[in-house]
């Protein structure tokens, strides 16, 4: 079975372990989005409770991260996605996301700057990802960015938000790592030119392609791909 809970501005921990635990022997997808009151108290009887849970979605929901070490009992768990978590911190997730095996997808978005040790922990832990999404990722130097998301190869999904100079070579390394790509979200990015767009030519299975801004990108490079 699956819950969401979203936006209910008086949900505090005890209200929300109760709730959770009353379905916990079928609970295979949890939601949370907005619950401005939820501390991260429930978490530990929840991920202690729920072995069950498949997919854990946190959205603006201030949750620390010290509270989600229990995820890594969740042997079944394959979709972590945590948004706009104001009382994390990017580093404090990857130590915790590194200790739970077997995850499909990986959304990490608005929790804190993010730099290369924590990246690489994502990515020696979990080479099995078929869909990343990270940002802001401002902190990370785009020639290892590149280097560390060509060592999964399983990506059929990658959003990347505020690369600000992904560079074409980092572009390159992508592509040409990347065989089973299928959706690419570029966002914040401006640092290609049609030399990095040629060559997702490489990327065959591409479907899905987003751009913003493409100050350095011509009709002519996009055309390629068309």
């Amino acid at each position: 079975s699956s819950l969401s809970v979203a936006d209910a501005p008086t949900m505090n921990d005890d209200h929300l372990e109760s709730f959770t635990l009353g379905v916990r022997s079928t609970l295979t997808s949890l939601g949370l989005t907005g619950l401005r009151n939820v501390r991260g108290m429930a978490m530990h009887a929840i991920t202690g409770a729920c072995t069950g849970l498949r997919s854990l979605q946190l959205a603006r929901s201030p949750v620390p991260a010290l509270s989600m070490d229990g995820i890594t009992r969740l042997r079944s768990l394959g979709v972590l996605s945590v948004t706009s978590a104001a009382r994390t911190e990017a580093t404090s997730i990857l130590e915790v996301v590194r200790g739970v095996r077997g995850l499909r997808k990986v959304h990490l978005y608005d929790v804190g700057p993010l730099n290369d040790h924590g990246l690489h922990m994502l990515v020696h832990h979990q080479r099995s990802l078929t869909s990343l999404v990270l940002g802001p990722c401002g902190q990370l130097s785009q020639d290892y960015l590149a280097t560390a998301i060509g060592r999964l190869p399983e990506l059929t999904c990658l959003s990347l938000a505020g690369c600000s100079m992904l560079s074409d070579s980092a572009l390159c390394v992508i592509a040409e790592s990347l065989p089973k790509l299928r959706e690419l979200l570029l966002t914040e990015s401006d640092g290609f030119t049609d030399t990095g767009i040629y060559a997702l030519e490489n990327c065959t299975q591409l479907r899905q392609l987003t751009l913003h801004p493409v100050r350095n990108v011509t009709a002519a490079g996009l055309a390629v791909l068309c």
